[in-house]
């Protein structure tokens, strides 16, 4: 045991081992002016399915992608939206009394409009893309919350239901 305590004092003295309470490297200016040049280019985003996996993205792209999808680029293809002439803080105020009405409250700090993004879908031949409507913060969150655990329940019930029916003997004839 002794030959280890040594060992790992002898470590300890060495630079390469010593914990260091220097600034972090990314606190330094000519990373952070770095970083700040890729942000104005590019957007970096998770991959479907591999996680821990970012992709880099023009952001002319990116946007340019955003734009087809909501039908404001390119008119040819039929858009899953519909446009409408409010502004956010009048859908806000509707979405606020949507939840009155069912006796859900909204938090002052979810009152605001979920965004759009995609993700890369690099697991397709030709990449594609994968729309989400970020909620994490908004005012759709409790009704959404609420809906999820309802389906859960509808899920649970469903897989009683099957397991049951598998359950069962098959001695059922038609004829």
């Amino acid at each position: 045991m002794n030959l280890v305590r040594n060992r790992v004092n002898k470590l300890k003295k060495l630079n390469r081992f010593r914990y260091s309470s220097k600034k972090s490297i990314l606190n330094k200016p000519e990373i952070r002016k770095y970083l700040q040049e890729l942000h104005d280019r590019y957007v970096f985003v998770p991959t479907d399915k591999a996680s821990n996996n970012i992709a880099v993205i023009c952001k002319y792209y990116y946007i340019k992608v955003l734009l087809k999808e909501i039908g404001l680029f390119d008119n040819k293809q039929k858009s899953a939206y519909i446009s409408i002439s409010d502004n956010s803080q009048a859908i806000i105020t509707q979405h606020m009394k949507n939840m009155e009405e069912v006796k859900l409250n909204i938090e002052e700090k979810k009152q605001q409009l979920p965004i759009l993004l995609w993700i890369t879908k690099m697991h397709k031949k030709t990449s594609k893309q994968r729309f989400i409507a970020a909620s994490h913060c908004c005012t759709t969150k409790p009704i959404s919350a609420l809906i999820t655990k309802c389906l859960k329940l509808v899920q649970q019930a469903h897989k009683i239901y099957c397991d049951r029916i598998k359950s069962l003997p098959v001695s059922i004839s038609f004829g």
